[in-house]
């Protein structure tokens, strides 16, 4: 939604998930078909270390052909996004950092069809990009999922707002709309 403008809201409740087998599934309506450009946020935390952990996804979590995209906390707690265009994956991945420190962190990823560019934020800050991987997103007929993916790989603890675009919004929208609406550009 090119005029989105966001609200910050008093969290007052959010998804928590036991990294066993909880998880939201959203289905698989025409609206989450998303091919083209796309951007999916979320607010997370956890203290759970050393497994892979799915934010949120559409199909399977990791290099599957039944993957469309998935965003994730990689096993070394380390944050990732990765994208299935035509039968090749691409990926963002954070640096070292760890994000198991039982905080709120902001996530989100953005994918511009045109250019190619796959760009992973966190924190309101870009961490990785991946640029010119052109072609349109994979798009499976699997359900899209909050707190684990179709194979599994559930969320140990808490996730928030979480948003699906089919639109990549920019820095600006991601930093002063999402991760601090308070705060002007």
């Amino acid at each position: 939604v090119p005029s989105y403008v966001g609200d910050q809201i008093a969290n007052a409740a959010s998804m928590t998930f036991d990294g066993v087998d909880d998880y939201f599934n959203a289905g698989n309506p025409t609206e989450l078909q998303i091919t083209g450009d796309i951007t999916v946020s979320a607010w997370f935390k956890t203290s759970n270390s050393g497994s892979a952990l799915t934010i949120a996804g559409r199909g399977a979590h990791y290099s599957s052909s039944l993957s469309s995209w998935a965003l994730f906390r990689r096993s070394n707690n380390g944050l990732a996004v990765q994208l299935r265009v035509g039968n090749a994956f691409i990926y963002a991945l954070s640096p070292s950092t760890t994000y198991n420190d039982g905080n709120w962190h902001h996530v989100c990823f953005t994918r511009e069809t045109s250019s190619g560019d796959l760009k992973l934020y966190i924190d309101g800050s870009l961490s990785m990009p991946t640029t010119g991987v052109t072609g349109v997103i994979q798009n499976e007929t699997k359900e899209t999922w909050i707190g684990g993916a179709t194979d599994g790989y559930y969320f140990n603890g808490s996730i928030d707002e979480l948003a699906i675009f089919d639109t990549a919004l920019t820095a600006d929208q991601i930093k002063f709309d999402i991760y601090e609406p308070t705060k002007s550009g």
